[in-house]
């Protein structure tokens, strides 16, 4: 269990990854710290006091088009020379600073963080896959991963097609509502809930069509 700790302050994200290693986390994950523009030693140094403030692995979390704040190669050099720094998620969707980044550091885990670069991410040598279709249909990309890892290449390109159709059928609507309705629409046995405000679920209209979508796929 890898705990998300981030908060747009150093002092916060630290408070957070000690509460979560003392809860029993195996590790924490911080995103960069968002809103305000980050330079590359306030980015070393964030990271530095989050890694040293608890004694589980702790994995970086890029995701520029959301925190506003982009590591550069060199930057990830630095902080991967920081004690206790595990791995990066990287959801940037930028092959070539992914493909880079896992050449330079082998003593790192990458994974993957975006959907549509799952199995592009393996074959750049990502070691695992963070998915939000895996939260509906976690079947799907755990078929994924193990055909790439029994080496069927060929299988493990289908499954990234088939990833890329449910993909879309799930971004219909309000950020991040298509997961809690096709959890619904699967009849899991639990009840997924609203998304925290101001997130919202899909209205009836939206959710319709993906049931329709998903049918067509072959998942409900």
């Amino acid at each position: 269990m890898i705990a998300g700790v981030g908060a747009p302050s150093t002092r916060g994200t630290v408070a957070r990854a000690r509460a979560a290693e003392g809860a029993g986390a195996d590790g924490v994950v911080a995103v960069t710290p968002f809103y305000y523009p980050l330079d590359a030693d306030g980015a070393v140094e964030h990271y530095r006091r989050v890694a040293g403030a608890v004694d589980c692995p702790t994995y970086v979390y890029h995701i520029p088009s959301k925190t506003g704040n982009e590591l550069s190669l060199s930057t990830l050099d630095r902080i991967a020379d920081l004690d206790g720094i595990a791995g990066v998620k990287d959801s940037s969707k930028d092959v070539p600073w992914l493909g880079q980044a896992v050449e330079a550091h082998p003593e790192l885990s990458f994974l993957v963080g975006s959907d549509s670069l799952l199995y592009p991410g393996l074959a750049v040598g990502c070691s695992g896959l963070v998915s939000a279709v895996a939260n509906a249909f976690p079947e799907l990309v755990v078929d994924l991963h193990e055909a790439y890892a029994d080496g069927d290449q060929a299988r493990a390109r289908e499954l990234q097609s088939r990833v890329y159709d449910v993909r879309s059928a799930i971004k219909r609507g309000p950020y991040m509502a298509g997961v809690k309705e096709a959890l619904s629409l699967r009849d899991v046995g639990f009840d997924p809930g609203p998304l925290r405000a101001p997130l919202r679920r899909m209205d009836d209209e939206d959710r319709d069509a993906l049931e329709r979508d998903l049918t067509d796929l072959g998942l409900l």
